[in-house]
């Protein structure tokens, strides 16, 4: 991950971006055409902002640049590298209106788009920053009196902006790249931070894929994600009995949980998990189209789902615990001979009666 405190700001713009109104099709950009001076103060302060922000592991994500031509955010920031002042504030301001033409619901907040040129101190890499911040109110006390300021971003609350980096890489970074990278990602990285992302998101989608035009198609640990919760549906939805949804969710919890496997071929997954041919080939048919073929096992994302373990019921119904100790202490009584065998009057177990069945929908 790249190092924030070692970047060095060479210029900025910043412009303003209103939320779709009634009636139009997008947001809109208020163009700036002033390149602005920021203080070490105020550098200091946003790099301490991005630094902590990416702290946040499960919400910083090294994405793969898609979208490269001519209009495409990633051509547009090449282009301002070492240009000149017309042209950083001319493709500047493209920027802005891809962002607030990606903008296409009343959900997307406005704000300010801060754009910043930059550089690596130590080696001269280039970087690119951009970030998106929702304005705030906020109160001030001054000379025995409290005031209203309007207008205030970048706080300290991370929900209230994200943010993008485009940066070339060096070599050290190059030479850990895996085999399949192509151009530009072998020259050029991105990442962004976002609150709001979600896999499988396409509120999400609006910031990292139609305005910058990168991909999660790499990502390890959201490609991981996307595995695993496609898999339990498709178990969820393809099984009828309690029991057999359970042993095969417990054997993708197994391969997931092995440290030996390293690479999730959903394909031979299939295989793994399901008997039934008819069930195979729905799977392949339904669910390894929407995967890469090959995916870097990264548990990041599903590390609660494989530790803890949820027994869904309708209407929002759970019962969850310890993944290991759930099958030893939870059982599911699906014959009239079982329930007689139980006793109200013993102090060993609880009996409760769940309107509906297990993983299923109401």
């Amino acid at each position: 991950m790249i190092n924030f405190f070692d970047i060095e700001f060479k210029r900025s713009i910043i412009h303003t971006i209103l939320p779709k109104d009634v009636g139009s099709e997008s947001a809109l950009a208020v163009e700036s055409n002033d390149i602005i001076e920021i203080d070490e103060t105020v550098s200091y302060t946003i790099v301490e902002r991005l630094s902590k922000a990416v702290e946040k592991q499960t919400k910083t994500f090294e994405l793969s640049i898609e979208e490269t031509h001519p209009t495409s955010f990633f051509n547009f920031a090449l282009e301002m590298f070492d240009s000149n002042e017309v042209l950083f504030i001319d493709n500047s301001k493209k920027i802005a209106n891809l962002l607030a033409n990606a903008q296409t619901s009343s959900r997307h907040s406005g704000g300010y788009l801060v754009i910043i040129e930059g550089i690596r101190s130590n080696t001269e890499k280039k970087v690119f920053i951009l970030i998106k911040a929702e304005l705030q109110e906020a109160l001030i006390y001054y000379q025995n009196d409290i005031k209203l300021i309007e207008n205030v971003f970048l706080s300290p609350a991370q929900k209230m902006f994200k943010f993008a980096v485009l940066f070339e890489r060096e070599e050290n970074e190059i030479n850990d790249l895996p085999e399949f990278y192509s151009e530009p990602n072998i020259q050029w990285g991105c990442l962004i931070h976002d609150e709001q992302f979600r896999v499988d998101s396409k509120p999400a989608e609006y910031f990292y894929k139609d305005f910058l035009g990168f991909s999660t198609i790499n990502n390890a640990p959201i490609q991981t994600k996307k595995f695993y919760t496609k898999t339990e549906d498709f178990v969820k939805n393809y099984y009828d009995s309690f029991s057999q949804k359970n042993e095969i969710l417990n054997k993708l919890s197994d391969r997931l949980i092995d440290e030996s496997i390293n690479l999730i071929d959903p394909k031979i997954i299939a295989d793994e998990l399901f008997e039934k041919p008819e069930l195979k080939e729905q799977y392949n048919n339904e669910v390894v189209p929407l995967l890469p073929y090959n995916i870097s096992k990264d548990n990041l994302l599903i590390r609660s789902n494989l530790n803890i373990k949820k027994i869904s019921f309708p209407n929002n119904i759970k019962i969850s615990g310890p993944a290991d100790y759930i099958d030893v202490n939870v059982e599911i009584i699906n014959s009239k001979e079982d329930l007689e065998k139980l006793s109200t009057e013993q102090s060993s177990y609880t009996i409760i009666k769940i309107s509906g069945k297990p993983y299923t929908k109401e």
